[in-house]
């Protein structure tokens, strides 16, 4: 490729990349989406509520199941931005951004500029990565952190230098941090792998590891203090409907390897296959692409041996998947952790491509991908029916439709860029239409934030009464009021003096004297299913909620 070429490619590659940030950021208006994503939220506004930064509270109650580090940057984002949708993701999405800034500066040192700028597009566009910065839990702080992780390593174990270790056990400790011991796991089986492979033993066993080791022991301290502060200095509170509870145990072993083991109080009915089907749309559409440079990476190794460029990758990658399908506890945001290495061996591979078989087997899979998003795009449109979209989003749509026809024609001689920028462009208008076109449609039937937001507009001071089997997160998050739980709607007088508002199923509060001001239609939406989205069998399986107003 001559330098013109690659200047070219250059400046596509910045528009393709302002894109893909743009449809990564294009789901932080949308609600937060309950239940675990509102608890997240709600924590992290009673710890700047009530300025206490060290215990983790749930409708008053102690909770005991994430670490602190998310909750830390989430309250530091509502203390500067106040407590609203877009700050509790923002400080998910610079994480991941920054995520996306060490993948390309890891693969800058073992791969090509083309295959560093690939990687980062590869990433931003793998649809459960721009999923997770809607709905977000723990796995956009967790993406950034262990790629960061990695590349100080690597970069410490390259130049023998002492700064990419302390940041690298830095980085190390805030995901530890974030998830427990067990974001560990990629971060020590790609440096482990790279050196095993490489056979370079006596760098294996070098202090320089029983000291990051040592800094990463020093850096999680703070959790480990407030965990003792909140549970295991008081045995006596009641966790898991049992006392003497230790947070420091479930730190280290309940949280992480009682689920791998499926002995902790948090407990899954996994299988070994599960997460090798869920790759197939976690990482769409770039899933068969990988699946490919997978195996051609581990079919080819041993004859190619470390011309390869490096293992950190590889080893990451196999091993925690391996870890994760062996677990009885699964869920498809486990796999966004290893997506930074998926990227990377990816776009390695697509770099390689040379043979003509490879290219026309990959210019049919773009064919194929591309005519699948258009399809997929009518037919959620038909079956769902969603409101009527903004003609803007129309807009921004088709924007990116075309230009992925341009990009087929401006590209036309190059099959590796063209499909790398074709299915990008896929994915960020697939990616668009469901953030801008569906989801605003779909969030209309979580009735607890649409109670929330009725109550602060026509009833604001009022409290607002949930009944215990029906409390909802994200009431208690958008709520601006004062709230209530009882056991039963019946309970609400020997609670709260009148007025107030009492929130559950129509069927709950028929027979309570008061005014029903508003019914809510409420469906979990979290876990879609085909009856509730196609639109002549919606109304069928959502279920009424109602306030109640009582003088």
């Amino acid at each position: 490729m001559d330098t013109r070429e690659q200047d070219v490619q250059q400046r596509w590659f910045a528009l393709f990349l302002v894109l893909a940030i743009a449809v990564n950021g294009s789901g932080l208006g949308l609600p937060i989406l309950g239940p675990d994503a509102a608890v997240y939220a709600s924590i992290a506004k009673t710890m700047v509520q009530q300025h206490n930064y060290r215990e983790l509270f749930v409708h008053g109650q102690d909770w005991l199941d994430k670490p602190h580090f998310p909750f830390w940057l989430t309250a530091l984002s509502f203390r500067l931005f106040g407590v609203q949708t877009w700050a509790y993701k923002l400080p998910a999405l610079l994480c991941l951004l920054m995520g996306a800034w060490y993948t390309y500066r890891f693969a800058q040192q073992f791969y090509p500029p083309q295959v560093a700028r690939w990687s980062v597009l590869i990433l931003l566009t793998a649809e459960h990565i721009i999923l997770s910065n809607t709905d977000v839990r723990a796995e956009p702080y967790l993406t950034g952190l262990i790629i960061a992780a990695v590349y100080a390593f690597a970069k410490a174990h390259r130049t023998k230098a002492c700064w990419p270790l302390l940041l690298g056990s830095g980085f190390a400790a805030c995901a530890t941090m974030t998830k427990g011991p067990m974001a560990l796991i990629p971060i020590g089986g790609a440096v482990a792998g790279e050196l095993v492979l490489t056979k370079q033993w006596h760098d294996l066993w070098h202090l320089r590891w029983v000291g990051a080791a040592g800094m990463i022991l020093v850096g999680i301290t703070p959790e480990l203090y407030c965990l003792y502060q909140q549970f295991d200095a008081h045995p006596d509170k009641v966790i898991f409907g049992q006392t003497g509870v230790s947070g420091l145990r479930f730190f280290f072993w309940d949280s992480q390897f009682g689920r791998f083991l499926n002995t902790g109080p948090l407990q899954g009915h996994g299988t070994p296959t599960f997460f090798l089907h869920t790759t197939l749309w976690a990482f769409f559409p770039w899933s068969v692409v990988f699946y490919v440079a997978i195996w051609t990476r581990l079919t080819t190794a041993r004859h190619r041996g470390h011309e390869e460029g490096e293992w950190y990758t590889l080893s990451g990658a196999v091993l925690t998947f391996l870890v994760f399908s062996a677990s009885r506890f699964q869920l498809p945001h486990y796999l966004n952790i290893l997506f930074p290495f998926w990227a990377i061996l990816t776009a390695h591979y697509l770099s390689q491509v040379a043979h003509a078989v490879e290219v026309r087997w990959l210019t049919v899979l773009r064919a194929c991908t591309i005519s699948l998003v258009v399809l997929l795009i009518l037919l959620v449109h038909v079956v769902c029916r969603p409101d009527p979209i903004p003609w803007w989003t129309w807009l921004l749509v088709s924007s990116l439709m075309a230009l992925l026809l341009y990009c087929g024609w401006r590209f036309r001689a190059a099959a590796q860029p063209r499909l790398v920028a074709q299915l990008a462009l896929a994915a960020m208008a697939l990616n668009c239409y469901l953030h801008l076109g569906l989801a605003p449609t779909l969030f209309k039937y979580q009735a607890g934030s649409e109670a929330a937001w009725y109550s602060n507009r026509y009833y604001p001071g009022v409290p607002v009464v949930q009944v215990a089997p029906y409390v909802s997160v994200p009431l208690t998050f958008y709520l601006d009021q004062p709230l209530r739980i009882v056991p039963h709607a019946t309970d609400t007088p020997t609670v709260l003096q009148r007025p107030y508002l009492l929130y559950a199923p129509v069927e709950e509060l028929q027979g309570i004297e008061g005014q029903l001001v508003h019914t809510f239609a409420f469906f979990p939406i979290s876990r879609l299913t085909l009856p509730f989205l196609y639109y002549k069998t919606r109304p069928q399986e959502t279920k009424a909620y109602g306030l109640l107003f009582i003088q």
